[in-house]
């Protein structure tokens, strides 16, 4: 089991680590953090029974309550604009359900504070009418993934990012067990793949 030092390595990295074409076995999930290159090898994780290999999580701020973000506008307007700035990654949601359990969420740059009200990047694509709320986003950032081979474990995910932004996934190939243990992004923003593979083993 590499997982450990594997785990030290990235830690230690000066913002690449080159597996240098080897092969390692991770029976734990490997966090990954704001600025890391990982190239150049194989993460094998199938004999560990976990939830993803490859795991990048950012943090949810404090919610603010909106009273208005109408569909189409660029818009929201929460209780305070106290404490927000021009570039913060912000997420609208709500319990609104989109489908299947699902609920509304959005993320946007801000790119303006103009009086009460939160001027962003894109047009509002959800209807946010039951509990709409903002938050701002502190999330993983400027990873790359390059040249990689990754077996996925025997029960998760290869790859399981929530709240990145700046991911860019290059001559990625994953190994699964079943269709749905490939690679999860959930409210990502400016995720790139390229080249990748997802092969479901028999």
């Amino acid at each position: 089991n590499d997982a450990v030092a594997l785990a030290a390595a990235l830690a230690a990295a000066d913002g690449v680590l080159d597996l240098e074409g080897k092969t390692y076995r991770c029976d734990s999930i490997l966090a990954l953090r704001s600025g890391i290159t990982i190239k150049n090898g194989k993460l094998d994780f199938s004999n560990a029974a976990i939830s993803a290999g490859l795991q990048g999580a950012g943090t949810a701020g404090t919610s603010s309550v909106v009273s208005s973000a109408a569909t189409g506008t660029q818009t929201i307007t929460p209780a305070s604009t106290a404490g927000y700035s021009a570039g913060d990654l912000l997420r609208l949601r709500s319990s609104d359900t989109l489908a299947s359990g699902h609920q509304y969420a959005e993320l946007f740059r801000l790119e303006q504070v103009s009086g009460a009200n939160l001027l962003v990047d894109g047009a509002i694509l959800g209807t946010y009418s039951t509990t709409p709320l903002v938050e701002e986003i502190t999330a993983i950032q400027d990873i790359r993934l390059e040249d990689l081979t990754i077996v996925a474990p025997s029960s998760g995910y290869a790859i399981d990012l929530s709240l990145c932004q700046r991911v860019r996934m290059r001559n990625v190939n994953v190994e699964c067990t079943a269709a749905a243990e490939s690679i999860r992004i959930l409210n990502c923003y400016g995720v790139v793949m390229e080249s990748c593979s997802i092969r479901q083993k028999t």
